[in-house]
């Protein structure tokens, strides 16, 4: 699915049928890869002819949830164009302004007629003309004004505002913070290396960039444990799954026996692995995982990927090494985008047990 149109983001998101289980579908969570959003482009669909977790069916059914404004684009489209009021502290201080305005008026009033004595023209003439310098009915026109003539220069440096009212919250801000790769940076990832574990020991061995020179098991979960997916020779998926499936030079079978089929490097001497069951990234969990058929061993095996603050807190204590916080901290502050994975070796051999 292309949902450029709503999220920006240049490359097409892999979507997976709903899960046939007991958990409760939330869009917001692990139910946003099986939700399609309107105002998005199909670019390509397969069916699902083999799975142990979802239909099998070589249509693709969908159920309309929301119509009209109710549905993201036109929840966006609304926002824009009826952006939702803001608090701004220059409105609320202008209320007691006005109210300091009006006890000062009467005031004047007061004293307007104790010194006239009784001239009611000069009263009423006195006291009108104060009100009308003290309360002058084109201040807010004169706030206004100024909002319009900031838009106006804005818009001369092509910078354009439908809201000329954030143009005062713009102006407050001093502090500007950007969470994406290629903002500020580069508009790409690269593969930098990865750290195994020695069984033997339990204690981690060298940092290396070669992955050929890492172990089996690592290998496996580079080129398996991901979503990404093969769109007429161009990979779709999450730019760190894509640039992590890169890094294992495998490459898609287009058709897998099971829900993914990768055909690894020949050099690497994996041979093939199929991919039995998928469990999607979730934000809350910071993980997502797979459980994957070695074919050349027969067995299966469950990879988990994510943080590492969240892989060590489902680990087994006596696999994570002692200086594992260490080392995950030194990669994050040379500017790593860190991730580690887990392994699991199951008791079954059948697929269709999973």
């Amino acid at each position: 699915m292309n949902e450029s149109s709503l999220t920006g983001e240049p490359l097409p998101i892999r979507k997976f049928p709903v899960r046939i289980d007991d958990s409760h579908y939330n869009v917001a969570e692990a139910g946003k890869m099986s939700t399609l959003f309107a105002g998005t482009v199909v670019s390509q669909v397969q069916p699902v002819t083999k799975s142990t977790d979802s239909l099998e069916s070589d249509r693709v059914l969908a159920l309309v949830r929301f119509t009209g404004t109710m549905s993201d684009k036109g929840q966006l489209v609304r926002r824009i164009l009826f952006p939702n009021p803001i608090s701004f502290i220059f409105n609320e201080q202008m209320r007691i302004v006005v109210c300091i305005l009006v006890l000062y008026s009467i005031f004047v009033m007061i004293m307007a007629t104790y010194l006239y004595k009784g001239n009611s023209v000069a009263i009423a003439f006195y006291g009108i003309f104060a009100i009308a310098q003290l309360l002058s009915p084109l201040l807010p026109a004169a706030l206004v004004i100024g909002q319009s003539v900031a838009a106006t220069r804005l818009r001369k440096k092509k910078i354009y505002c439908v809201d000329p009212q954030r143009i005062m919250t713009a102006g407050k801000v001093q502090v500007l913070c950007a969470d994406k790769t290629g903002t500020l940076t580069r508009d790409n990832l690269e593969h930098y290396g990865g750290r195994c574990i020695d069984p033997a020991t339990g204690k981690f061995v060298e940092f290396t960039s070669d992955l050929l020179a890492t172990d089996r098991l690592f290998q496996q979960a580079v080129a398996s444990c991901h979503a990404v997916a093969d769109l007429n020779g161009q990979l779709i998926g999450n730019p760190v799954d894509i640039e992590q499936f890169r890094a294992s030079k495998a490459t898609i079978d287009p058709q897998p026996e099971y829900l993914d089929a990768i055909q690894t490097a020949p050099d690497t001497n994996l041979g093939k692995i199929h991919v039995v069951r998928r469990f999607q990234f979730v934000h809350a969990r910071a993980s997502m995982s797979v459980v994957i058929l070695d074919e050349s061993t027969g067995k299966l095996h469950v990879f988990v990927k994510g943080s590492f603050e969240r892989l060590k807190a489902i680990s087994s204590a006596r696999s994570v090494p002692a200086d594992y916080d260490e080392a995950c901290a030194d990669l994050a502050r040379e500017g790593c985008y860190v991730l580690a994975f887990a392994h699991k070796t199951l008791d079954t051999a059948d697929p269709a047990r999973v």
